[in-house]
């Protein structure tokens, strides 16, 4: 499922929501500029699994939120988040959401280090935050209409298929890298919880 947007007016503007589109952004931009920063920033910044688990570089934790490994990465991300995530902040509050956001992605990262300890490999990407903001977003708005890219209409899961662990190279100086799945497991328990999944009109 791609979405195009859901019928599910704000009260206020997003602006945290916005605020983190933007960063999210421009953050990846300025990192991809240069192949050798690139390389220098996932190095410091990207979670290695085995350095939590030996208790090392715990604040990549929440560095690697931040990090996305290709612009069809942080693009997907966003859209979700740009799509999902005014309503919750809507919701939530300003305070709340952004707690939200943070400790779902932090959930994620553990989950990912629990998975694999031992792994080298730089994990990366915002795909627990949003998971939990879509997580929120289905529990808050069961009934909720969201609109996709194909022709037809009918009762789906929001959180659609899990992608499970995938593998890419960011640039050639990266080496391995591994990206978060997205949208999520914690999107995917939430809709099989919630009695009235969103209705999901395409077009």
């Amino acid at each position: 499922m791609i979405p195009l947007k859901d019928e599910n007016p704000t009260r206020r503007p997003a602006l945290l929501t916005y605020g983190l589109i933007i960063l999210n952004l421009a953050i990846y931009f300025y990192v991809a500029q240069s192949p050798v920063m690139d390389a220098a920033i996932v190095r410091r910044y990207a979670l290695i699994p085995a350095d939590i688990a030996a208790g090392r570089h715990l604040g990549t934790l929440l560095s690697s939120l931040f990090l996305h490994a290709s612009l069809l990465h942080v693009g997907g991300n966003m859209l979700f988040l740009w799509i999902f995530g005014n309503n919750v902040e809507d919701r939530l509050g300003e305070l709340k959401y952004i707690l939200l956001y943070l400790v779902a992605g932090v959930a994620g990262s553990l989950l990912q280090v629990a998975a694999d300890p031992s792994s080298q490999v730089p994990t990366l990407g915002a795909s627990g935050a949003i998971s939990g903001v879509l997580a929120a977003y289905v529990l808050f708005y069961p009934r909720a209409r969201v609109l996709d890219r194909a022709p037809g209409a009918q009762r789906l899961p929001l959180a659609g298929r899990p992608r499970g662990r995938r593998r890419s190279r960011l640039l050639r100086s990266r080496g391995r890298l591994r990206q978060r799945a997205h949208p999520g497991l914690a999107a995917q328990a939430a809709v099989s919880l919630s009695p009235d999944r969103p209705c999901l009109r395409r077009e």
